[in-house]
């Protein structure tokens, strides 16, 4: 099986701009900005760190959906963020964690449990795994 995405990028480093887009229709035409730091979060426009974020919290929501779906629970309602920090090191900017808040609505759900299954969706999430982050998570059942 294989997937892929397209990138475009039109201009200098600095002051150009692109888009990608991806073999299913669903990314069209996401516009990015600059790689400069901080830029894109004045333009509302996206970048590559948050993409991975991205990935990085649908792959581990889909990934913990199906282990509930094994153990015949069915949420309510499940939300995950992905924090993913840079760090600036010798080598230029590194990703180095990212961080899963977890949050599901269960009723009736065991909280105990959902820790385990919370647990065994993080070590089994591809994206994760390929990531190569230290990975942590913040998860909870809400009321």
């Amino acid at each position: 099986m294989k997937t892929h995405s397209t990138a475009v990028w039109h201009g200098g480093s600095t002051d150009g701009e692109g888009t990608v887009s991806g073999k299913s229709g669903a990314v069209s035409k996401v516009a990015f900005g600059s790689p400069i730091p901080h830029k894109f979060e004045k333009t509302g426009e996206t970048n590559p760190e948050e993409l991975i974020a991205a990935a990085h919290a649908t792959c581990y929501t889909l990934t913990l959906a199906h282990i509930l779906h094994k153990a015949g629970v069915t949420p309510e309602r499940l939300e995950v963020t992905a924090e993913v920090s840079l760090e600036k090191g010798s080598e230029g900017l590194s990703m180095t964690t990212s961080h899963l808040i977890v949050r599901g609505k269960i009723p009736g759900g065991d909280p105990a449990r959902f820790q385990e299954h919370a647990g065994k969706a993080k070590v089994a999430c591809l994206v994760g795994r390929h990531l190569k982050l230290d990975i942590t998570m913040d998860a909870a059942l809400e009321g």
